[in-house]
């Protein structure tokens, strides 16, 4: 491991601020993609319920095409709302906001505000990210709720129509 006898104090505070602003930086990523996850899920489950709204072949299953699709209606909500527009904080400032840092005796305090300031952005997106997270896992949980119940409609099905060509031997 190295050891910069050059690196000062000042050094360490600039690469705690770097180091902060990337951590803003990929959370903003990683809520951006999240969101893109949950309207792409919302939009797949659309499709299926249009499909199985739209399918009159199967009048035995009536009952549980009911309740998949509710299940289904449900899950789209929850996606959806998981993708709802959230304030989401980022690194940087403009200029105008840190004049008051920039003259002395004040400037010596810029460095460590903003590492605060961005702390607290870090901590309210990281709660952010983590509501969001629980709302779509109520969504992919309902999503699954919804391929048993119709695996288990289909089973059921298949058994019927097994017991019917047996019967016809």
């Amino acid at each position: 491991m190295k050891y910069f006898r050059d690196y000062t104090e000042f050094d360490a505070e600039k690469e705690v601020l770097r180091q902060t602003e990337r951590h803003l930086e990929d959370q903003q990523r990683l809520t951006s993609s999240a969101d893109q996850r949950a309207v792409a899920f919302a939009a797949v489950q659309m499709v299926v319920i249009g499909i199985l709204l739209g399918n009159d072949t199967a009048k035995s299953i009536e009952a549980s095409r009911v309740a998949v699709v509710s299940l289904l209606i449900v899950s789209v909500s929850f996606a959806i709302y998981s993708a709802k527009p959230t304030r989401v904080y980022g690194s940087g400032s403009n200029a105008n906001a840190l004049d008051n840092y920039r003259i002395s005796p004040s400037h010596g305090y810029l460095l460590a505000t903003l590492i605060d300031r961005n702390e607290r952005n870090i901590q309210h997106n990281d709660s952010v990210l983590k509501r969001s997270a629980g709302v779509f896992r109520v969504a992919l949980l309902a999503s699954l709720l919804s391929v048993a119940i119709m695996m288990v409609d289909w089973m059921d099905l298949l058994e019927m129509v097994s017991g019917f060509w047996e019967k016809r031997k």
